[in-house]
């Protein structure tokens, strides 16, 4: 049997309402500090009643169960009949009304038909509202989250419930309460300058304490930008359910991919994208419109939430800083639900470009650039025999090259090659296992570029070295293919007398290179796939990370070149 349909610990609808335990450990989490002074989860009203009664922090509403019907449901619990004179009818339909909202509240975080629907605590109805506060209509007094007594079994035995009436707050709000933990006197160590006063005499005036008020007007003047963050993230999962109701032709949901077998990725595109977008603009509309707040409003939220990060990390508060910049890029992507730009919405705020990039640096442009780098840093390999079969792989060619990666959604060696630098400058052992994981991630990469490079057409077979012969169709490329012949792999031998054997055979034109090149990546392949890299050095994973890189770089001038 139910008791409690809402706990201090709840957090309901993306952050939207969130118990009181819950806001402390939200806070907790942002500043480190606080986890000494955490109180015990029934010791919350400590908190609670000191920043409501100084009006620092206000919950959005209050949850109230009334003494008698708490009484009934622990009876319930209990298996006792109900004390004193018989249930009425008002406490049996009140009982009805939360068992309900038990469910309704359950459901609505389904995939189930409830999904498009108001949360019960934004849309009360059906008696459930008499079980809300609003406080501004019911302003704190001290004895506002006053327990509720309740007999246990034996009438002698009573219990303090202590979640009769339970403040709810919103995620962001965890921020303010983070704020006032940073405001306040600072000592160090509590040491006294009069105290030393009184030893000495002489010594000069000076300060013991520092002090940091509490700002706070921020979230008060951007209060409703706030409200509208918290309603878009809340509601935004609807968008999938509303594009589907408004389309159930388009088949939303469904995985759709490459191959026969349609297996592949999750995607959403074409008129089902379209529908989708559509969905989460009316939902970011909605979200606006329900707290009056226009587009440069929320503008000035993002702004203010994106100095406010600035400010807190150059204080080292980096917890504190990520939550606020975490806002505002929710404020800019609620922008761009509208049909906004990112370009337009930065240009609107004070400095826009600058605190997205310090926060969210373009992940694309980024692996982007580092891929490039290393291309542009091979592609004088290709030149260096003086008989050429293929074209000379050239700084525009580079720029090509990704951008066909892109179109054919190749993202894999982004990543990889990112990781395989950023690991390579570590000295720990993780690093090894994290290099050898990419490498083998390359060279899988590898394959996918020879299926985008033969096209859906392609009928040669499936293995890797079958489908690199493949990609030497054309008459200049029979070189590369005679000489891969050349590098045959010994059947028995392991990976490094595989790797010994192609070796051992010193390549003197490019043809033989480029095939040296294609049967280490086979190897390679097949190794990091069955069995791993793991025993290998980083030096040797990163000239099997170049081999890969330039097997890729060659099946592209082969087959997308004239």
């Amino acid at each position: 049997m139910v008791v409690h349909f809402l706990t201090i610990d709840e957090s309901l609808a993306q952050g939207r309402f969130i118990g009181p335990a819950r806001l402390i450990h939200e806070a907790a989490q942002l500043l480190p500090e606080l986890k000494r002074l955490l109180p015990y989860k029934d010791e919350w009203r400590n908190w609670i009643d000191l920043i409501e009664g100084h009006g620092a922090i206000i919950p959005m509403l209050r949850w109230r169960v009334p003494t008698n019907l708490l009484q009934s449901l622990w009876d319930r619990h209990d298996r006792n009949s109900p004390r004193g004179t018989p249930t009425d009818a008002s406490v049996s339909r009140d009982l009805e009304t939360l068992g309900k909202f038990h469910y309704a509240k359950s459901a609505w975080s389904w995939e189930s038909t409830l999904a498009d629907s108001l949360h019960p605590l934004d849309d009360p109805k059906d008696g459930i509202e008499k079980f809300i506060e609003i406080p501004s209509q019911a302003p704190w007094h001290p004895e506002i989250y006053a327990p509720a007594p309740i007999k246990r079994k034996d009438a002698e035995n009573i219990t303090y419930d202590h979640q009769n009436c339970i403040p709810l707050f919103r995620q962001w709000q965890a921020l303010a309460l983070a704020e006032l933990a940073l405001a306040g006197p600072r000592t160090l160590g509590g040491l006294r300058r009069e105290e030393l006063k009184n030893k000495w005499p002489s010594l000069v005036d000076g300060k013991d304490e520092w002090g940091n008020e509490a700002n706070l007007s921020g979230f008060d003047k951007h209060l409703a930008a706030l409200e509208a963050l918290s309603w878009n993230a809340a509601y935004r999962q609807r968008a999938l359910v509303l594009a589907k109701k408004a389309h159930p032709d388009l088949g939303l949901f469904q995985g759709l991919g490459r191959g026969k077998n349609q297996t592949g990725e999750f995607i959403i595109r074409g008129a089902d994208r379209t529908a989708l977008i559509l969905a989460e603009e009316l939902v970011a509309k909605e979200a606006l419109h329900r707290y009056a707040v226009n587009e440069d409003a929320l503008l000035a939220a993002a702004n203010w939430l994106g100095w406010r990060a600035r400010w807190k990390d150059e204080s080292g508060h980096h917890k504190v800083a990520r939550a606020y910049a975490l806002l505002m890029r929710e404020a800019i992507e609620l922008n761009i639900s509208l049909g906004r730009t990112l370009n337009d919405s930065l240009k609107r705020m004070d400095d826009g470009k600058g605190l997205v990039e310090r926060y969210f640096p373009v992940w694309r442009d980024r692996v982007r650039s580092e891929l490039h780098s290393w291309i542009n840093g091979l592609a004088p390999d290709f030149l260096q025999f003086p008989a050429q079969c293929l074209p000379v792989f050239t700084g525009s060619h580079t720029v090509q090259f990704l951008d066909w990666l892109e179109a054919g959604g190749l993202f894999a060696a982004h990543m990889s090659v990112s990781a395989i630098e950023g690991f390579g400058r570590r000295a720990d052992d993780d690093a090894e296992v994290g290099v050898a994981v990419h490498v083998s991630s390359l060279a899988a990469w590898v394959e996918h570029v020879c299926n985008e490079a033969l096209g859906p057409n392609w009928t040669g077979g499936n293995a890797l070295y079958v489908k690199l012969e493949g990609c030497w169709g054309k008459a200049s490329c029979a070189p590369i293919k005679t000489a891969f012949t050349t590098y045959a792999l010994p059947r028995a031998a392991n990976f490094q007398d595989k790797v010994n054997a192609i070796l051992a055979v010193t390549p003197s034109t490019q043809a033989e290179w480029i095939a040296r090149d294609a049967r280490l990546t086979w190897a390679i392949r097949n190794e990091g796939l069955h069995r791993g890299l793991f025993k290998f050095q980083r030096r040797e994973m990163h000239d099997a990370a170049c081999i890969l890189l330039r097997t890729a770089m060659g099946i592209w001038l082969t087959t997308q070149i004239p």
